[in-house]
């Protein structure tokens, strides 16, 4: 394919599209995507967050052998090394590189107000950082992209939160978007009265999750909360080795992500249930957590409390959409009655 016409398709339905309610795309689904996508003259075909997610890894160590594709290239998503490390020693960039995509998107912060309070890093950092990634990726052959992530709540907005909440006589949980050290200390450092931590796999990553907690806060680790959430097959695999790890005090079932690492939608539609198999997957994971003897929790909805608790959990997350929903159906229901009236 040609790279110096002046107009070129970049789609993006197998990472950003295929986040959409109720799909979810099998590793199979993506490759035949891309043969339709490539049949109509796509010139970019993202495939995915290798590294991040076990079945876009999966996607790009097919696709070098099962994809002829005539027009388009594949790009692997990902973002820029972190700060203070080199990018050619960088694991995310390793995995970019190692995907095989001859075009790599990196996102990268482009507001002065996310680089200093979400990187926690200067703006020359910044700069360096995408310079760095970039230069590395382009030794390397590769065609690299550079998206400007705009960003959500910052650390400050976050401070603002936790003193809400405290003031009102409740506490701040925060779920950084990773379990980088930096994210973690400013997440405590900002306030929050616990943190809720993603992904994880294996005994090795809980161990360091807890180095970084009690290094954020050497002092205060005691009256804060850590979470680690279980939300995936490998994690579930390595389950029992995981409890054995001290200074976690919630081990966390996350269902969406639970569900998607065993090949289902991560949503659920209104009025719908998950597949049964990650349902009794939840439940016996619940089981087993406090079997050990540890403190259990997950995502609840109003019907599924009472089992959830019979099962073992005691933190119960609820989200605050299906409050709205029902406030809206209930204000819908009496507009409807007050017309009828009428």
């Amino acid at each position: 394919m040609s790279t110096t016409d002046a107009f070129h398709v970049y789609d993006t339905t197998l990472r950003d599209g295929a986040q959409q309610e109720g799909l979810n795309l099998s590793v199979a689904d993506k490759l035949n995507i891309a043969r339709q996508l490539d049949g109509l003259g796509v010139g970019y075909i993202e495939g995915g967050w290798p590294g991040a997610n076990p079945k876009d890894t999966e996607f790009f160590r097919r696709a070098a052998a099962e994809l002829d594709l005539k027009h388009a290239r594949l790009a692997a998503f990902g973002s820029t090394r972190r700060a203070g490390t080199a990018a050619a020693d960088d694991p995310q960039v390793a995995a970019l590189r190692e995907s095989g995509a001859s075009v790599v998107t990196l996102v990268a912060k482009s507001h002065d107000r996310h680089v200093e309070l979400a990187l926690r890093t200067t703006l020359d950092e910044n700069l360096e950082m995408v310079r760095d990634s970039v230069e590395h990726l382009r030794a390397q052959g590769r065609r690299v992209f550079i998206d400007c992530e705009h960003g959500l709540a910052s650390f400050e907005d976050i401070h603002h939160m936790a003193k809400a909440a405290r003031y009102a006589g409740g506490f701040g949980i925060v779920r950084p978007q990773n379990q980088e050290r930096s994210t973690i200390t400013r997440c405590l450092n900002a306030g929050a009265d616990g943190v809720m931590i993603p992904l994880i796999h294996t005994a090795e990553i809980a161990r360091q999750v807890v180095h970084t907690f009690r290094y954020a806060v050497p002092d205060d680790h005691a009256n804060r909360l850590l979470i680690a959430m279980v939300e995936s097959v490998e994690a579930v695999r390595n389950l029992d080795a995981i409890l054995d790890v001290e200074g976690i005090d919630v081990f966390f079932v996350g269902p969406g992500d639970l569900s998607q690492s065993m090949g289902y939608s991560p949503s659920v539609p209104a009025g719908g249930k998950r597949a049964q198999e990650a349902l009794d997957l939840i439940d016996e994971t619940l089981r087993r957590i406090r079997a050990a003897g540890k403190q259990a929790g997950t995502l609840a909805v109003k019907q599924d409390v009472a089992h959830l608790v019979a099962q073992g959990a005691q933190l119960l997350y609820y989200h605050a959409d299906p409050f709205l929903v029902d406030g809206v159906n209930a204000m819908r229901g009496l507009a409807d009655a007050r017309g009828r009236v009428r």
